[in-house]
């Protein structure tokens, strides 16, 4: 009966349990199988989805990211391959940089970012890279990815607080007209 109050091994977090380990989920040392292989336990660890970003920490006021010899700011990808963040884990230092490098060239194909064309993303990662870094063991291809996805999510808030009718001053007329075409 739910919640009676018994105590079984393995059962829920209900009164006068004693393990509390989780429904159903019983004694691990009781559970695991005597002839478990640590390997095929690996790959099922390495084919799980990273784990999601943990809440921000407040940053040490003052305190600025880390730079290389060239005065670049030095950029990781977070777990979920969804942000660069700084080295105080921080995803702002490059978010803030992304807009100015879009409001240097608007493209009339922009209207969303997957409209954008691979040649003209690739422009605005050439312009990121002139003020970020990363440590060598990223591949360009990796880091050229994940700052895909955070331009992206950048773009689409941007665009999204222009539309319909507020245009910022860096947008062309020609370009404008050419996104309202395709937002109706």
């Amino acid at each position: 009966m739910r919640g009676s109050g018994g105590s079984s091994a393995g059962r829920g977090r209900g009164r006068d349990t004693v393990q509390g380990r989780g429904r159903g989920r019983g004694d691990p040392e009781q559970d695991a199988p005597e002839d478990s292989d640590p390997g095929a336990e690996q790959q099922v660890l390495a084919a799980r989805p990273a784990p999601r970003r943990a809440a921000r920490q407040p940053q040490p006021q003052g305190q600025p990211p880390a730079t290389d010899e060239t005065g670049r700011v030095r950029v990781t990808p977070d777990a979920a391959r969804e942000r660069l963040l700084d080295s105080r884990n921080d995803s702002g230092t490059a978010s803030r940089a992304i807009l100015p490098i879009f409001r240097s060239r608007w493209f009339a194909e922009g209207s969303s970012w997957k409209k954008i064309t691979a040649e003209h993303k690739g422009f605005y990662f050439e312009e990121f890279k002139k003020g970020f870094c990363w440590d060598p063991t990223y591949p360009e291809d990796l880091i050229r990815g994940v700052f895909n996805r955070h331009a992206g999510n950048r773009y689409k808030d941007t665009l999204h607080t222009m539309k319909p009718d507020k245009k910022e001053g860096s947008v062309s007329a020609d370009t404008w007209a050419s996104w309202k075409r395709d937002w109706v």
